[in-house]
């Protein structure tokens, strides 16, 4: 699994010794503790962690905690484990334990404080200064080369990660790192030996055979990716891996079979908010097989799952995911009321500043398409201004989603060839953009429209569930595959 650093945390610790190690060691950010134990706990912790265990590695954590409470960075990394008011008060507390320490202690956990908090301009200015005064720490290198990954600049990416191997080529997320990129660029071959390299470093990690799956899916090779995503599956704690198989299966048209691999692992889900995630992409393969019906009962079911289970951002995010399939469907006036009762649910509810965001620009987002649906494009005009007047300077992912919307605005005016000329500058993972700007070129007769359409087509992407609840990839492909059919 591709783990986002941009939204957790630098800090990952290569488990092996030797002189590498050490001079990696002497560049990296500090650990500001006296005690060895707290050290041992964070380390084993931080590394699962960015193997995306983090119910595992929230124990290790609470040791590093326990065992010494004024360990900045331990209070900080059992904050990203947690939510709600739990979260914030481990923040705060590495926010002032950290005050004493050094400036790229400071600073790390500024930039963890300020995601956590959705702040964005903030994070931006920790990561610039983490640049400047800590740039031979290969965590960093990881953190600037995400951010050249946001921002669509792949040939850069690939060089900080690059980087960030050669300053420790012991360091295993480098390499997980280094493969996504590759394999944003279509450098299949290069992708795949990143990531046997990755597995190499930590053997009995199930996510480095998450990791090789995703990148063998993306090169077409979806037999294979699904026998590795089934290894990374035997890990009762991985979940991850089942949406990996499910994918496999949905992109060979085997709907049902992917559908038995994600009802076979919400048997064993560790938690609750994963049976709602599962569920959710149960209900979007019912989407892409043009299912209907069976598509808004399973989200209706994992709404009702998430209150049940008390979790409210994940309850406000199943919300928005149905009124984004009736934005897709192009049932605009169905949308608007469930995008307004999904911010307003979230909006008197006890989440960090970061979830409170990312609900209000998603449902901000929506509305722009439910309106632009239904012929309102003067609205729609006005509701795409207010986003991007929120998104200012410093918020590139709410910039990226802002550009894609430019296009569906123009379109909703009648301004097809506006929106085609607006669609070349989609973001290279906007899914909705780029399958508009195939029907776009389809419409015109033009001959490009083949080759968009079968770039698109070839991504094969798995999508972030785990992140957000929008399937997009698997909904834009299934809109172009030619074997596209609905039943109801």
């Amino acid at each position: 699994m591709q783990r986002i650093l941009a939204l957790s945390v630098a800090c990952v610790c290569a488990q092996v010794g030797g002189p590498a190690a050490a001079e990696a060691a002497a560049r990296e950010i500090p650990l500001s503790s006296a005690s060895g134990e707290a050290l041992a706990a964070f380390r084993h912790g931080r590394d699962l962690y960015e193997s995306s265990r983090e119910a595992e590695a929230q124990g290790s954590f609470e040791k590093a905690v326990a065992a010494d409470p004024r360990f900045a960075f331990a209070h900080a990394m059992l904050a990203r484990c947690l939510s709600g008011d739990a979260a914030s008060r481990e923040m705060d507390a590495a926010a002032t334990l950290a005050g004493p320490l050094g400036e790229s202690e400071q600073v790390m956990v500024a930039y963890w404080r300020a995601l956590q908090r959705g702040n964005d301009a903030a994070a931006d200015a920790a990561l610039v200064r983490l640049e400047q005064i800590a740039a031979d720490d290969w965590r960093v290198e990881l953190l600037v080369g995400e951010r050249a990954v946001d921002e669509g600049r792949g040939v850069e990416a690939v060089r900080l990660f690059r980087r960030a191997v050669e300053l420790n080529p012991q360091a295993a997320e480098a390499y997980n790192h280094l493969g996504f990129a590759l394999s944003d660029l279509g450098q299949h071959d290069a992708a795949i030996t990143a990531m046997r390299r990755y597995a190499a470093l930590k053997r009995d990690d199930p996510n480095p055979h998450d990791s090789l799956g995703e990148v063998l899916l993306r090169a077409g090779r979806l037999a294979d990716a699904e026998v590795s995503f089934r290894r990374a599956g035997q890990n009762p704690n991985f979940w991850y891996a089942a949406a990996g198989v499910a994918t496999a299966r949905f992109l060979r048209s085997d709907f049902e079979g992917g559908r038995v691999a994600l009802r076979d692992e919400e048997g064993r889900a560790p938690d609750p908010a994963v049976r709602v995630r599962l569920r959710v992409l149960e209900g979007w393969s019912f989407f892409a097989e043009g299912r209907r019906a069976e598509g808004l009962s399973a989200l209706e079911r994992a709404e009702q799952q998430a209150q049940t289970a008390v979790l409210p951002a994940l309850q406000a995010q199943v919300m928005l995911t149905r009124a984004a399939f009736h934005v897709l469907a192009g049932e605009g006036d169905t949308a608007l009321p469930l995008l307004q009762a999904a911010a307003a649910y979230l909006a008197g509810k006890r989440v960090s500043g970061a979830d409170q965001n990312a609900v209000r620009r998603a449902a901000g987002t929506w509305r722009v398409r439910a309106l632009a649906a239904t012929g309102r494009a003067g609205e729609a005009a006005q509701a795409l201004r207010a986003l991007e007047a929120e998104a200012g300077p410093g918020g590139r992912a709410a910039l990226a989603a802002v550009q894609g919307l430019r296009p569906v605005v123009s379109q909703s005016r009648g301004d097809r060839d506006g929106a085609l000329r607006e669609t070349a500058a989609c973001a290279p993972m906007d899914w909705l953009c780029r399958g508009q700007r195939v029907r776009l070129l389809e419409e015109r007769g033009d001959g490009a429209a083949v080759g968009a359409r079968r770039a698109l087509l070839e991504e094969r992407r798995r999508d972030t569930i785990w992140t957000d609840l929008m399937p997009s990839y698997l909904w834009t492909w299934s809109q172009l595959r030619p074997a596209a059919t609905a039943r109801n």
